[in-house]
């Protein structure tokens, strides 16, 4: 008999210890993780449409008599000044109209050097590289 009650107190006092671990007065903190997730959305848009607009005028220009290819340059530029406003817009638009007042044919070397450097610009800028280079004779409608 004694040793069932011997028994009997060792579920009492593991029973006591096992309600004491789980109660919320233990000891014991509590340690509470909170996740949380960004989502970051970046939406790629294309050229304006007056970028894409002035892009077709340099390629046009590009298969036009050079007598004529001041009017798609000029096309161009206007286009342009209706786009977004940034320091890259505003030198292919000054790059344009150096090149508006360059002569058709008979330039100087320093105005042939002017017409390489602002077609070299353009071209980058416009992403035709060569477009107007006479090595290459290019020519684009599109």
């Amino acid at each position: 008999m004694r040793k069932l009650g011997v028994w009997a107190a060792v579920f009492a006092v593991a029973g006591l210890l096992a309600s004491c671990s789980n109660s919320p007065n233990s000891n014991t903190k509590a340690t509470t993780t909170t996740t949380s997730a960004t989502t970051t959305t970046t939406t790629t848009t294309g050229p304006s449409a007056a970028f894409t607009a002035a892009k077709a005028q340099w390629n046009q220009g590009s298969c036009a008599a050079s007598a004529v290819q001041g009017q798609y340059w000029q096309t161009a530029a206007t286009d342009l000044q209706t786009s977004e406003s940034q320091p890259a817009t505003a030198t292919a638009i000054a790059d344009l109209k150096q090149l508006i007042t360059l002569p058709d044919m008979g330039l100087t070397s320093t105005q042939s050097n002017e017409f390489q450097s602002d077609v070299q610009y353009l071209d980058g800028f416009f992403d035709t590289p060569g477009l107007y280079s006479t090595a290459t004779g290019n020519c684009s409608t599109g």
